[in-house]
């Protein structure tokens, strides 16, 4: 989901994230979105293993020029993205471990 500005909120069911490089982006909910437990957790977990962190405003195109895509909420944890539209993206090793220390807890 966009939001007015057309930046990136969220899903209709979870929190987004995706993974270019060694840094984890996930849009920011100060005007949008919900500030999910899983959503936490997983941006806890990505500084413990050495990922920085971004929360921000991005568009679209941010998005699908990612390494790696992921949602989360309490109910799925955390759920590869394979394809968005026309770009498809691996489940790449970051996304892996960050499934199993989520799943761990």
């Amino acid at each position: 989901m966009l939001d007015i500005n057309n930046h990136i909120v969220e899903t209709t069911m979870a929190n987004l994230f995706w993974v270019k490089g060694n840094t984890l982006y996930t849009p920011s909910i100060e005007k949008a979105g919900v500030a999910g437990i899983a959503r936490r957790l997983v941006m806890i977990d990505a500084q413990n293993m050495g990922l920085k962190v971004i929360i921000g405003e991005f568009e679209l195109d941010h998005l699908l020029s990612a390494d790696q895509v992921f949602i989360t909420n309490a109910i799925l944890g955390i759920a590869p993205v394979t394809k968005i539209t026309h770009k498809s993206f691996p489940i790449g090793i970051i996304t892996r471990d960050l499934q199993e220390r989520i799943n761990s807890v």
